[in-house]
């Protein structure tokens, strides 16, 4: 059984210590996790439940893809404290409730979709959030679909 029993310390910029404890006959032994990956992975995978708030503790994190599951409940603010991440793709669970406005302070977001799901109100408004197409929105209830800016190739169809 692993169990960690102290909080992650960040070294430096590259590396987070991860304390991890794993008892074998007894014995309490700790490993400690020097490499963190920048990407966590889990789409496709039918995990079900809340997104866990401690996900904010990630700060490393550049892409976060917890598409294709089953997550239900709200999307947790704390994801907003992921300052490194580049890429967020929440779509196709059961998320509800609105999307937090301040996710908007993700400034190196350069891919975002929280489409299917069953997320309703409307989309922050003057944000960056506004600079993704209106694909990564779709299936929101109520919305008021945001002015999406047209690309040069878009503006001469």
């Amino acid at each position: 059984m692993l169990v960690s029993e102290k909080t992650a310390v960040q070294v430096d910029d590259d590396v987070l210590e991860l304390p991890i404890y794993t008892s074998t006959n007894g014995t309490l032994l700790q490993y400690k996790l020097s490499y963190f990956p920048r990407v966590l992975d889990i789409r496709n995978n039918s995990i079900s439940g809340s997104i866990p708030i401690e996900i904010g503790q990630l700060q490393l994190l550049q892409m976060l893809y917890l598409n294709m599951n089953n997550f239900s409940g709200i999307i947790p603010e704390q994801i907003s404290n992921l300052k490194n991440l580049e890429g967020l793709d929440l779509s196709m669970n059961h998320l509800s409730g609105n999307i937090p406005s301040s996710l908007a302070s993700l400034s190196f977001l350069r891919s975002f979709n929280v489409s299917y799901n069953d997320l309703q109100g409307s989309i922050p408004t003057g944000t960056q959030l506004q600079s993704f197409n209106a694909s990564a929105f779709e299936g929101i209830q109520n919305s008021v679909e945001p002015h999406f800016q047209m690309s040069a190739t878009q503006e001469m169809a």
